[in-house]
């Protein structure tokens, strides 16, 4: 494993420990107007991929669609510490990968399904056509250490 995208998840790690790893992610609508959420990081992989899993009828899917450039932010509150990945995103979408799609579908709890189902009555244990996964592939990691007076930053590119 890279040894930055280690050192990030041992920030991650220690602060979120078995809780999820909530972040903003940025993205640009289609008047170039920027726009950010909360996001559930899923995993970063061995290769630094980060994974998210998303809905097909929200906006953020469209806008990585038309421009992929986007950026990840955590605030590590405990450490006080910010983290910045920039990157670019790809969608995944029913038309473009089923295999992939499923294997994360299967990896969700019943709650975490229930969010991409039409109502709290649908019971189909099956994926949705809507599910969708977000992979951000990073170029430019950022860490900004605010815990004491000398405010460390780091930035590393990547790829």
């Amino acid at each position: 494993m890279n040894t930055t995208v280690q050192y990030i998840k041992s920030f991650l790690e220690r602060e979120f420990g078995h809780d999820p790893w909530v972040c903003m992610l940025a993205t640009t609508d289609e008047a170039a107007r920027p726009t950010v959420r909360c996001m559930v990081l899923r995993e970063i992989d061995t290769d630094g991929q980060l994974w998210f899993v998303s809905d097909r009828r929200t906006r953020k899917d469209d806008h990585l669609r038309a421009r992929p450039d986007t950026e990840v932010c955590f605030w590590l509150p405990r450490q006080q510490v910010q983290i910045r990945i920039r990157g670019r995103a790809t969608v995944m979408d029913a038309q473009t990968d089923q295999f992939f799609r499923q294997m994360w579908w299967d990896r969700l709890s019943d709650a975490n399904r229930r969010i991409f189902r039409n109502d709290e009555t649908d019971s189909d244990p099956s994926m949705p056509g809507t599910f969708e996964l977000l992979s951000v592939t990073p170029t430019e990691i950022e860490l900004q250490d605010l815990s004491d007076q000398d405010n460390v930053q780091q930035v590393w590119k990547v790829g």
